[in-house]
């Protein structure tokens, strides 16, 4: 087997977990696992949108999430052995991609883990700043594999991505100017985005001015890590496409000196 060859595997099995992940948030979301409901505040009398019902998360969205994550850094470790190989060496037990909480201690770990590479390799290690600091995404990559390997279930949970305010903006609008509102109205977009974790019993919206609940609110939902070394809180697949890519993108950077 060619030496990228053994690495690609690793890289197109993540693609295919990826592609199983979202499959199964979106089977999750067909379902209608949530309820929103509305309430009127006794004192101000303004509605409030509120998350009344979420179904758990389904483990098994977890665990394709840790088969990706674990792919992606073999993949990184499959590369650095490679390397060795590819420079006329023989790897060892302390051959791997190193990556660190700090740059002090990637330059510590880093003559073991690259022992036999060449220089022009060793270089290009470093230049990927595979430490926190450096390159935050390869850190999270090498957190959540080692939270996956030793904790059994990576915590993945609700995210409240967005609220559809158009049919709203769109009455309320209409209700002041008295008529019906023009043809160019249609191309109103009144999506909000949120961003943010959420529980059952959340206040996801807050009318403005006292009226009757708006049946065509659109409140969207995704799932997302729940994991304090993601660089910072997204919907799931997003987070997964961007590890996919950092990983792609160093493979690919390696590839001329395999």
């Amino acid at each position: 087997m060619d030496r990228i060859v053994s690495i690609r595997v690793k890289v197109e099995r993540a693609k295919k977990h990826i592609i199983d992940a979202k499959d199964a948030v979106r089977a999750f979301f067909d379902s209608k696992p949530y309820a929103v409901l509305a309430k009127q505040d006794a004192q101000s009398r303004k509605l409030i949108y509120y998350l009344d019902r979420i179904d758990d998360v389904p483990a098994s969205i977890a665990l394709v999430t840790g088969d990706t994550i674990q792919n992606l850094r073999s993949a990184l470790d499959y590369l650095a052995w490679q390397l060795v190989l590819a420079n006329g060496q023989i790897p060892d037990r302390s051959t791997a991609f190193p990556i660190a909480e700090t740059v002090e201690k990637f330059e510590a770990a880093l003559p073991a883990r690259v022992k036999g590479m060449s220089s022009t390799a060793i270089d290009l290690v470093r230049a990927a700043k595979p430490y926190k600091g450096g390159n935050d995404l390869l850190w999270a990559l090498h957190e959540l594999n080692n939270i996956d390997k030793h904790r059994l279930l990576l915590t993945v949970w609700h995210w409240y991505e967005s609220v559809d305010l158009t049919a709203f903006w769109k009455r309320t609008y209409q209700k002041i100017l008295k008529k019906p509102l023009p043809d160019f109205a249609d191309i109103f977009d009144g999506r909000h985005p949120v961003g943010k974790m959420v529980k059952t019993g959340d206040v996801l919206f807050t009318d403005a001015v006292e009226r009757e609940v708006d049946k065509d609110m659109n409140f969207a939902f995704n799932v997302t890590l729940d994991e304090p070394h993601v660089p910072r809180s997204q919907p799931l697949a997003e987070t997964l496409d961007e590890l996919l890519h950092v990983v792609d993108e160093i493979v690919t950077r390696f590839e001329p000196l395999l």
